[in-house]
């Protein structure tokens, strides 16, 4: 394994795109009936260019940080299972130098991906409790047990990871 790859993921990408997306089909469901709102935004990103694009990137990231609480909240609940209690157990944690740049290794490469996955499933899922057209359901209909099922296993692969390299 070499720590010192470029792969990121980040942060603000499993943040940001979910949040984005959300974003996007709030303003699009909620506020379509109440008034124009393509005609709004265009006039607001014509007069305030720079600042709608700091309060759509602000309003992203907040949106999608919600969202990564209500996916760290279900993976909280299944500690509730003793099974998964058993395995998800961690007993050694980094301590020197090279420890510590293979966690953060196993984070950007692994956990990151986890965390997209998981948010952007939970974003496509809140999406469809929004959604009016029941047209625009299937695709959310077949693409978010798609993403579930790509974070379970990106959550799986990376604490297998974790526990190849700090074995008990």
């Amino acid at each position: 394994m070499n720590p010192e790859s470029n792969l990121r993921f980040g942060n603000l990408i499993t943040h940001f795109v979910p949040g984005a997306f959300l974003l996007i089909i709030m303003f699009n469901t909620l506020l379509y009936d109440k008034f124009n709102l393509q005609s709004w935004l265009l006039s607001f990103f014509k007069k305030n260019s720079i600042l709608g694009i700091i309060v759509f990137m602000v309003s992203s990231l907040v949106i999608g940080l919600l969202i990564d609480s209500v996916r760290y909240m279900s993976i909280i609940i299944l500690n509730a299972i003793p099974a998964y209690r058993k395995w998800n157990v961690y007993r050694k944690t980094p301590n020197t130098k090279e420890e510590i740049q293979i966690y953060n290794w196993i984070m950007d490469n692994y956990y990151r991906h986890h965390q997209f996955f998981g948010n952007l499933a939970i974003a496509l899922i809140i999406a469809g409790l929004l959604l009016k057209d029941t047209r625009a359901l299937w695709p959310i209909i077949m693409i978010a047990p798609l993403l579930i099922t790509a974070s379970v296993i990106t959550f799986i692969t990376s604490i297998n990871s974790y526990r190849k390299n700090f074995p008990s």
